[in-house]
């Protein structure tokens, strides 16, 4: 497994090139950053290149999962009686989960890496089961 240490001068191409091939690695911020790997998932793909095709889908996904939101709260806010409310809701939620999914599956692939974070091997990122 590849070892990426912040204290090397090339860890973040080295880190981008990890997410691209899908290499196991283990990240550790030495320098103390602050890099959090588990927050910054969006940078990476930003950097990792992704397709246009791709951005689109992730932008309708991220627009399902909005207007899911929007269904609730509109629901919430809504003086109808409450019979109707349960299936506003419903699915709300589910289009807003169903595109949040969406969104991880094309910004991660659809195996998500698996993450341990632990304070003796810092971040460790892998894509096998």
């Amino acid at each position: 497994m590849k070892e990426i240490r912040t204290s090397q001068p090339d860890w973040l191409p080295r880190l981008f090139q990890s997410y691209e091939t899908r290499e196991a690695f283990q990240f550790i911020d030495d320098r103390g950053f602050g890099v959090d790997l588990t927050r910054s998932l969006f940078v990476v793909s930003l950097r990792a290149g992704l397709s246009l095709k791709e951005w689109f889908a992730v932008l309708a996904a991220l627009g399902i999962t909005g207007f899911g939101a929007f269904m609730v709260v509109v629901a919430i806010l809504d003086p109808e009686p409450i019979s109707k409310l349960g299936l506003l809701i419903a699915a709300g939620a589910v289009l807003f989960f169903t595109g949040s999914v969406s969104i991880l599956k094309i910004l991660v692939g659809l195996h998500p890496p698996n993450v341990t974070v632990s304070p003796t091997n810092g971040v460790v990122i892998s894509w096998e089961r």
